[in-house]
């Protein structure tokens, strides 16, 4: 079915859809992931790519294609999507140089993870004459210009990781519920939602208050891989999910 649920009832086992049609369900996975966070940034929407969807990254790779040697690509946001743009730019140094910056207002890239991590990651970027501008944040994009607080950056190409933030339906559920999570849907081991032991929610849209899990693909691959397993052995409430 091709719609939006804009409300959920999981009382009564109920999704209302905006076509107006209601769904009754017997089990519910919600895995609708997250938006694009951009902190209203000016220039944000209309000046970088993102990378949420399959057609997101087939534009970024045809950009690529055409850009002149020597240019500038600017990656905004140092998680795991913008480490992992870095990476994949520096693949295609080895055959046509660019100029990389990776900007972040926080204060190591990977900062989720260990130090070491971090430490591991800045340095390959040294190693590979990343310009590394940590603690930066930006204040508004241009057609030509990064503007960051003491200095501007001219680019080619910009390239927005900067963050992301709860879906509206993630935010209907969490009402539901009367939580407040802004970084998703509270989960149990199980995957399962609260009290409710037929309604789950796996990758980015959800958050495990038990253990970190970073919000990556190969966990949410994991995820839903546990919840198909535990529902053909029909064991989803005896067991527990493991990263």
């Amino acid at each position: 079915i091709k719609a939006t649920v804009v409300s959920v009832d999981l009382n009564n086992n109920k999704l209302t859809l905006n076509t107006g049609k209601e769904i009754l369900y017997g089990n519910v996975i919600f895995s609708h992931g997250v938006d694009i966070n951009t902190f209203g940034i000016d220039g944000v929407e209309d000046n970088c790519f993102f990378i949420k969807t399959p057609n997101d990254t087939t534009c970024l790779r045809e950009k690529l294609a055409k850009l002149a040697p020597r240019s500038n690509i600017v990656v905004i946001g140092t998680g795991v999507t913008g480490v992992e743009i870095v990476g994949s730019l520096l693949d295609i140094n080895q055959y046509s140089y660019h100029k990389i910056y990776a900007i972040d207002g926080i204060k190591r890239p990977m900062n989720m993870f260990s130090e070491s991590i971090s430490t591991a990651v800045t340095n390959s970027w040294k190693k590979y004459n990343i310009d590394i501008n940590m603690e930066k944040f930006v204040k508004k994009i241009d057609a030509k210009y990064v503007h960051l607080e003491d200095k501007k950056i001219p680019y080619d190409i910009a390239v927005w990781c900067g963050g992301t933030k709860n879906s509206s339906l993630t935010n209907s559920i969490n009402s539901y519920l009367n939580i407040k999570s802004p970084h998703g849907i509270p989960i149990n081991q199980n995957m399962s939602i609260g009290k409710y032991q037929n309604a789950f929610a796996i990758g980015d849209c959800s958050f495990s208050s038990y253990v970190f899990v970073p919000k990556t693909a190969q966990v949410a691959y994991q995820q839903g891989k546990y919840v198909a397993n535990a529902f053909n052995k029909h064991s989803i409430k005896n067991t527990k999910f493991v990263y």
